[in-house]
This record gives structure tokens, sequence and C-alpha cells, in this order.
């Protein structure tokens, strides 16, 4: 052991006075110069006039700027409630955090010491430095507000990724499959729900099910399809477009019952040229009662006052005028909008019939809807002619 290290000892002395050699006989050989350095010293007092002037043209911390001033103010201060210790303008902010992820860094205390070791940083911070949240906070009350914030905060988040997103995502989709319709069935989604007849427990109850169109003539089926509509009136007009496209030629009458009996039925049926597509014969819903004794003797209703044409005004059971005062639109379940006039008794003060007449507590209102009107008195002149109403009974 104490051989080998006296061994490397003079090995070593060896060296270096060989390594002395080699530099005092190459100094002896070259001529020396006076060496000469640019100034340096960094023990003095420094002042930067301008720090953006050392930020080059093209850098991507411009561009962060550019882009930061060029978002409204309000925009930004909308996210503060404002009072409390002055917060860091959120413009330094977003430009600090923008520059930290074009460079590769993602963590506050890496952010922190940017600011404080990297020019473009300092430019963006406007030679501020940034202190983290709890470094701000001067006691322990304040701390514990941002505490409770961030748990608040939290808690919100946790709501919305647990249960409102998860409830969106779950009405997006039945919505979708809702369509235009207001029910479903979950064992089968095609169906609707719809309010059936009375069974022989005489319940009738709201089950799934389809809405079926069956078209005949002299006791021959001659179409039919499934809808998923609940109601007869919304159905009529696409299946009859679908029988007139099938069939050879157009029929002339269509009889139907009051389900299918509406004011835009009636107008389908006279189509849009000068001759009617056919003939509807489709009682109203009214059209029965209105053939009674109690409904001709009824005050109240409108269609048994007189209505003098030239005036445009109609006579109530006191003789006195209800005139005409607005016109007004209303759309009706399936989209539809009829247009109605409405009229008002000109003073029902003291009237002996008002209670026969109408409840509302001001004067007797009047809904009238010309284009309907004239649709049924249409349909009662053809129900009231005998051929007719005799191939009506038949089917």
């Amino acid at each position: 052991m104490n051989n080998q290290m006296i061994t490397q000892t003079n090995y070593n002395m060896q060296m270096e006075m060989i390594l002395e050699g080699i530099l005092e006989e190459n100094i002896s050989q070259k001529p020396r110069k006076p060496l000469v350095f640019k100034p340096y010293t960094n023990r003095q007092s420094m002042m930067i006039p301008d720090i953006e002037s050392f930020i080059p043209e093209h850098h991507v911390a411009r561009l962060v700027d550019e882009m930061v001033e060029s978002i409204p103010d309000k925009l930004l201060f909308s996210h503060y409630v404002g009072g409390g210790r002055a917060p860091y303008h959120p413009k330094l902010l977003l430009k600090v955090i923008l520059y930290a992820y074009t460079q590769k860094i993602y963590s506050s205390r890496s952010m922190k010491r940017m600011v404080e070791e990297n020019l473009p940083a300092m430019w963006l911070a406007g030679m501020q430095s940034l202190e983290s949240r709890y470094e701000q906070a001067s006691n322990k009350e304040e701390r514990k507000q941002l505490r409770m914030e961030k748990s608040k905060r939290q808690k919100h988040i946790k709501t919305i990724e647990k249960d409102y997103l998860p409830r969106l995502a779950r009405y997006e989709a039945q919505r979708e499959i809702l369509g235009e319709r207001n029910s479903y069935s979950k064992t089968d989604h095609d169906a609707t729900f719809m309010r059936m007849k009375d069974d022989h427990m005489k319940n009738g109850q709201l089950k799934a099910g389809y809405n079926v169109q069956i078209a005949t003539q002299n006791q021959f089926i001659i179409g039919y399809k499934l809808f998923q509509r609940p109601g007869d009136t919304r159905c009529f007009q696409p299946f009859m477009n679908q029988l007139i496209e099938a069939l050879p030629k157009v029929p002339t009458q269509v009889i139907a019952d009051a389900g299918y009996a509406s004011e835009e039925n009636y107008l389908f049926a006279m189509g849009e040229e000068q001759e009617p597509l056919f003939e509807l014969l489709a009682p109203y819903n009214t059209y029965v009662k209105e053939q009674t004794k109690s409904f001709k003797q009824d005050i109240s209703k409108v269609q048994n006052w007189p209505y003098r044409e030239e005036e445009d005004v109609f006579i109530c059971p006191n003789n006195r005028k209800v005139l005409f005062k607005r016109y007004s639109q209303r759309k009706n379940t399936g989209g539809y909008e009829q247009d109605y006039k409405i009229y008002e008794c000109e003073d029902c003060t003291d009237c002996p019939l008002k209670a026969l007449c109408t409840k509302a507590k001001g004067n007797r209102q009047v809904h009238w809807n010309p284009v309907y009107e004239e649709m049924k008195a249409k349909a009662r002149a053809a129900l009231d002619d005998e051929q007719k109403a005799a191939l009506y009974a038949k089917a």
C-alpha cells in the first residue's frame, strides 16, 4: 500500500515538472502582448431608461402583449367583485401566464422566478414582482377567507362536473328522441303517450301508442299511415298529401269526423287554386251542440247575436252595441297562426243580463275568428244538405 502511494506521488511530480517546462519554453518563444478587455463591473449602480428597447422587434413577448391589450378591459373586469386589497391588473397576470406557457413554464413558483430573472417577462409585468395569494394575505383571517372561497369554487366545479353536465347531456339526448313531440315511451322511443278511449273498465288513460290513419272507399282500404302525433287534426294534411300522391286522381269528397275539422284543415281542402282541392265533410266541434234548443236560447253565445255588417258591430241581448276594438293573432298548439277581431260592448254598467252574458268584471268582450267562422258556415251548409248529410251518416 505505501509503495503504491509513493509511486503515484513521484509520477505526479514528474508530470508537473514536464508541463512547467513546456509552458516556459512556449512563453519564451512568443513575444508578450498587452492584454486588453472591454470594461466590465457589476458593482456599480445601473439604470435602464427603457426596458422595451431591449426586447427584439419580433419577439414572442411583443405578440403576447399586443394580443392581451386588444381584449376590452370590461370583459376582464367582469370577473372581479371589487373590495378588499387591490389585486394585480388582470392584463398583467394574463400576459405573464401566456408568455410563461410559450416558454414551457407552468408552475406559479417558476412564473414568479421568471418575472424576477427574465427580461421580456419583466417588461410584460411592468417591473412588478409577483407574490402568491397567500403571501399577499396579511393575516390569518384573510388566508381563511381565501381558503373558503377556494373550497366554495371547488364545490361548484364538482357539482357542475358530477351533476349539471351529465344531466344536460341526458336532457339533450331526450330532446333528440322527442323531436316535435311532448312525450315518448322509455321502452319504445318511437311511441308517444296518447289518451286512449275508455276500456271496458271505463279507464281513459295515457298510454304509449301510435296514431293510425286509414282511408277507405266503398269499404276498401286505399291508404294508411302511422303517426307519432296524438291528435287527428295535425295528422290530416300529411296523410292526405300521401294519399293524393298514391291515388290516380284526387277524391272529390272527403268525409271525416269532428276531430279533423279545424281552420287549417278546412283551408287545406279549399286549396290554393280557384277550384277547391276537395270538399271536406267534417262537422266542427260545436256543430251538434249548436243544433240544440239550449244553445240557441243561450244569450251568452255570440252566434245568437245579430250582426250589422255595415257598422261591423254585434248587438248584445240588452240591445247595446259590441264595437270592434282591435286585431289579434294567436298560435294554436300546432303552431298555426289564427287571426282574431276583438269586440267590446260599449257599456255593460248596470246591465240586468250581465250575469247571464259574462263572468268578466268589465265590459263583455268577443274574440271573433272571421276565417274560421266562414269555414264553419260552409261546413254547416254542406251538412245541412239532405244528400250530403245522408252521405256523411252512411260513412
